[in-house]
């Protein structure tokens, strides 16, 4: 079976390869990409993120990625925001003044994370199995 592929947007924001030796951990095979042409046609894609919401929209657009970026969320194929990599999603964030988002997620102020079924801390139990590159199946929601 071939590893599943999986693009990890490079726009100067987030571990990049902490990213990449976890979804290698995972069976996957990571490609750090800054060409905007391999995030619209990935089988997967990764937007890590370090940092305030401006900044990293900012790099974000100075790279070209934004249009890359819609497209490929339109397709459902499997897209994964860390971090700040996440909040972009948002239309716009109110973190140190107002900044726009991607659109991808209406912004919903301080509950927005809520919204999204994250306000706590995300853990592994005893006896759960370890993710794999496979739980992000084919539904859009890896």
């Amino acid at each position: 079976m071939t590893a599943p592929s999986v693009i990890i947007a490079d726009y100067g924001i987030g571990n990049l390869l902490s990213v990449a030796r976890a979804i290698e951990k995972a069976g996957g095979t990571p490609e750090i990409s800054r060409d905007p042409e391999k995030l619209a046609g990935a089988e997967r894609l990764i937007l890590p993120g370090v940092g305030a919401f401006g900044d990293c929209m900012r790099s974000f657009l100075e790279c070209g990625f934004e249009e890359p970026v819609r497209h490929f969320a339109a397709t459902g194929r499997p897209l994964l925001g860390l971090c700040v990599g996440m909040q972009i999603f948002f239309d716009r964030s109110e973190e140190f003044g107002e900044h726009r988002g991607l659109g991808l997620i209406p912004y919903l102020g301080p509950r927005s994370l809520a919204y999204l079924g994250t306000e706590g801390p995300m853990h592994k139990e005893d006896g759960d199995s370890e993710p794999t590159i496979a739980d992000a199946g084919d539904d859009g929601c890896g």
